[in-house]
């Protein structure tokens, strides 16, 4: 799922701790990245990622991981885990 959407508060922001570097302005946009925990990333969630994040890096936005799982039976804690530390294998 991809979603891009308005943050709250002002539309522009000074952040020194961006990539940019010190007083960048930032757009009031985030992007969010939302796999469910029931199994391993797959190559529709990586592709997703790399959309979402590069998106997110054309419009100077930031990204949300949203890891929530409705469906309680074949979500697991280890599936959070594993999706964490792929995100993070890959370079997210």
């Amino acid at each position: 799922m991809i979603a891009l959407a308005r943050r709250r508060g002002p539309t522009t922001s000074t952040d020194s701790g961006s990539a940019g570097g010190a007083g960048e302005r930032r757009s009031s946009w985030l992007a969010r990245f939302a796999p469910t925990p029931t199994g391993y990333l797959h190559l529709g969630d990586v592709v997703n990622a790399i959309w979402v994040w590069g998106l997110a890096a054309a419009t100077g936005s930031r990204v949300r991981l949203r890891i929530e799982g409705h469906d309680r039976e074949r979500s697991h804690p280890e599936y959070d885990t594993a999706i964490l530390e792929d995100l993070a294998w890959l370079g997210f």
